[in-house]
């Protein structure tokens, strides 16, 4: 079993090696779908709604998070103190979570206003 074991590591090191150099000549600035198109995510709101989000229009900021990450509550607290600065976008916070846990969040960081939904995918 040791032998097996040991001709396969070094295959997967070669082709480990092979994606990471494929990997570092990818432009990371370059959009995946050119801008053109978002991804196909169905989200179930927390006000009994879903839609995907290829279905609004306008400006929009997808923000995937969850209710328990220090880093999410801290960015819900920034946007919370910035809401001007969002008047002309529609948020929508897209979370794994129950959906009982995502409504606690959007209650707790007062984000619940018209052009910020809360859903969970």
């Amino acid at each position: 079993m040791l032998v097996i074991v040991l001709l396969v590591l070094p295959q997967c090191s070669k082709d480990a090696k092979k994606r990471f150099a494929e990997a570092e000549q990818t432009d990371v600035n370059k959009p995946v779908n050119n801008g053109k198109e978002l991804p196909y995510i169905q989200v179930n709101f927390i006000d009994g709604t879903s839609a995907n989000v290829r279905d609004f229009s306008g400006k929009l900021i997808l923000i995937l998070f969850q209710p328990d990450c220090d880093h999410c509550q801290r960015e819900a607290t920034q946007i919370n103190k910035n809401l001007e600065a969002f008047q002309n976008y529609t948020l929508i916070f897209i979370s794994s979570d129950a959906l009982s846990e995502i409504e606690k969040f959007a209650i707790s960081y007062e984000l619940t206003r018209p052009n910020i939904r809360f859903g969970q995918t």
